[in-house]
């Protein structure tokens, strides 16, 4: 049996949560999800070399402490953490606010729709 690399989940809201454990099932992907719940205990997790590097990070914006934008320019200005990919969830029906990050924080960053199963099983 093959170990995948966990899937780092951002997110305050329990339900949310769920929703996507609930859909990553859906899907049959089989990566561990690791979910916490801000910013900062998303840089702790990333920082602890005893924990496996996740293979894409799924965050939401509006967290408590460090929200979704802080983190981006955190981790993306970070060697370790940038070439880790990193997926918005976000139930904001725009899709620019003045908080979305700089091109250099998220250079990915849109509204298109991606499809995730193939690429997690790295």
């Amino acid at each position: 049996m093959r170990d995948y690399k966990p899937i780092l989940l951002l997110e305050d809201d329990t339900v949310d949560a769920m929703t996507v454990k609930r859909a990553l099932k859906d899907l049959k992907i089989t990566n561990p999800l690791v979910r916490v719940s801000n910013g900062e205990e998303a840089l702790v997790y990333l920082r602890d070399e005893t924990k496996p590097k996740p293979c894409v990070i799924l965050l939401d914006l509006n967290m408590p402490k460090m929200n979704g934008i802080e983190f981006l320019k955190v981790a993306k200005a970070d060697d370790k953490f940038r070439r880790i990919p990193a997926i918005v969830l976000t139930t904001s029906k725009t899709t620019r606010t003045d908080s979305q990050p700089s091109s250099s924080a998220s250079p990915a960053l849109s509204s298109n729709r991606w499809t995730i199963s193939n690429s997690l099983r790295q």
